[in-house]
């Protein structure tokens, strides 16, 4: 059940400003329902293997997913790659998309926890 609020961010490079500084990636917030676990023993230790601690999971439809993806200046889509959960930001390690019995297909995001 999608019962808890999250944000999937989507950073957008800057080009360099008029002096010729590279500038921060700009961040777009999209708001979307999720559901929450936490990894099992097994995809934690898998993820450690790579030398990423995966903490938790967040599921999310495919809808709100494809909603917060950005077109940038040549037409590529940009992905999110954070999600703000709690006030805690997470780095997205890897996507799974899953169909759902109902006929509703979710996306699994299996994030880390930013430092």
């Amino acid at each position: 059940m999608l019962n808890e609020v999250i944000y999937l961010i989507t950073e957008v490079e800057k080009t360099h400003d008029e002096d010729g500084f590279k500038q921060e990636p700009e961040q777009i917030k999209t708001r979307c329902f999720a559901s929450l676990k936490n990894t099992s023993y097994r995809e934690y230790y898998q993820a450690l293997r790579e030398d990423e601690i995966v903490t938790d999971i967040f599921t999310v439809d495919e809808r709100d997913y494809n909603l917060s993806m950005i077109k940038d200046e040549k037409g590529k889509k940009i992905k999110p790659s954070l999600v703000e959960y709690d006030g805690t930001l997470y780095r997205i390690v890897r996507r799974y998309r899953r169909s759902a019995t109902s006929g509703n297909r979710t996306i699994e995001l299996t994030c880390k926890e930013v430092e």
